[in-house]
């Protein structure tokens, strides 16, 4: 879906979730028509039909609008409300997975430059230093001669670590679509230390809008709660007893308690995602580092001791 496209829906979203609970909602979509153009009235009838019938408007959503759906819930205002959290999770991210892209293409243009480095190498300098060794009666030093005497041993470790960037790249992606699903996250390596941390915290952010989105769906606390815990875990103890008693008092509070409780839990989700950005920054540089120095190491080894040879 183009930029534009999206805006679009996004906007008649927000009309349909601003209906009063009330009234029905094709009704709602009839006043809604009259106040958009008609470029409009296709994406209304759409999301309409989506959220009156049976289908799931949104794959990603199909967890919130089922949990509401099931408990007698306001599906249009539970969906809305959890596709403006998603949203705001997206932008709340989104320099993380830029710093690691800026991080990508520069590791992957060093390693590019590393590779015509060790095919100019290859071809044009090392066969005369061979010859000057041959001549003295010499041997080159064992590093400089296995890694350029066979030529394909250059080329492996230059294929490993642009297979180490672009597998690195892979699994920022993975990890960001993850991450923008708004559903809990389920990748292989969930049990690294830096990678933990940012599992259950984002697991944390996700409950907390889940539940926003059922509260918003009309449904009570209690209720929204064991939804939520049944299908995807509960809450921490601190949330829970914050909104426990935020909900025994009018409902603008519970509502002015939830909005706090996501804001902390992305904050802490933000300050996780950039921790793991410097881990992986700092091993990914030292890797690609270390193998350019084994390179240079290589290449002025025979300088060093052809003046022995002399």
């Amino acid at each position: 879906m183009s930029r534009a496209a999206q805006r679009r829906r996004e906007t008649v979203e927000r009309l349909i979730a601003a209906r009063d609970g009330s009234a029905p909602i094709e009704q709602h979509a009839a006043n809604v028509k009259q106040a958009l153009d008609a470029s409009f009235h296709a994406e209304v009838d759409q999301l309409v039909g989506d959220l009156s019938g049976s289908r799931v408007p949104s794959e990603r959503a199909a967890e919130v609008t089922d949990l509401a759906r099931a408990h007698g819930g306001d599906v249009v205002r539970a969906f809305a409300r959890y596709r403006l959290h998603r949203e705001a999770t997206r932008r709340s991210i989104s320099g993380f997975f830029m710093g690691l892209i800026d991080l990508g293409a520069y590791l992957a243009v060093l390693v590019l430059v590393l590779a015509c480095v060790v095919l100019l190498y290859g071809v044009f300098v090392f066969p005369q230093i061979d010859s000057i060794f041959t001549g003295f009666g010499g041997s080159l030093p064992v590093l400089t001669s296995g890694l350029f005497r066979l030529p394909w041993v250059p080329w492996v470790l230059v294929l490993a670590f642009a297979s180490l960037v672009f597998l690195s790249w892979r699994f920022a992606l993975r990890l960001r679509e993850g991450l923008y699903e708004s559903q809990p996250l389920d990748i292989r390596w969930a049990r690294l230390p830096f990678l933990s941390e940012v599992v259950e915290r984002h697991a944390a952010l996700v409950r907390l809008q889940w539940l926003d989105a059922l509260i918003a769906g009309s449904i009570d606390l209690p209720t929204a709660r064991g939804a939520v815990t049944e299908r995807i875990g509960g809450l921490d103890a601190g949330s829970l007893a914050v909104l426990s008693l935020a909900g025994a008092s009018r409902v603008g509070v519970l509502e002015d308690e939830m909005r706090a409780q996501i804001e902390f839990a992305e904050e802490d989700l933000i300050e996780s995602l950039h921790r793991t950005r410097r881990v992986l920054a700092t091993g990914l540089r030292a890797l690609v580092y270390a193998g350019i120095g084994l390179f240079v190491v290589a290449m002025y080894l025979p300088v060093f001791q052809i003046g022995v040879l002399a």
